[in-house]
């Protein structure tokens, strides 16, 4: 049985990731929901969200509630609020570069309890 996570990311408010956006636009088929959490960085008079929510018209936006000092914690956290029905949670960064199509139709050919990146002996937030 082929899985169908819901997508997690977190996208500061002042950066463009053009090849992620890319990918979530030729690989969306592949996921249940696409959810982003624009968070505030502190970046002063750059704010591109608009922009990033007009070419990913098919994502759930998200607006950080900060509650803590980890923005990536607070920003995880309202994500995870967000997807209560979800029975796959994949957490994916921008930089998390996917060649093409072979790469889903392997890792989510069937279920398994846990998929993620090591870098080292570290599990990496950018696929997991």
């Amino acid at each position: 049985m082929k899985i169908r996570p819901a997508v997690l990311i977190t996208w500061p408010r002042h950066l463009d990731f053009p090849i992620c956006r890319y990918n979530l636009t030729r690989f969306k088929d592949y996921f249940s929901s696409i959810w982003i959490a624009i968070s505030d960085h502190y970046v002063e008079n750059q704010d591109i969200s608009n922009f990033i929510r007009a070419q990913l018209p098919f994502a759930n936006f998200v607006e950080v509630v900060r509650t803590r000092d980890d923005w990536r914690d607070d920003a995880v956290n309202n994500l995870l609020d967000k997807t209560t029905n979800e029975k796959y949670i994949l957490f994916l960064e921008q930089d998390f570069l996917i060649k093409d199509s072979t790469f889903f139709d392997k890792v989510f050919k069937e279920e398994c309890d846990f998929i993620c990146y090591k870098e080292g002996t570290r599990i990496h937030p950018a696929f997991a």
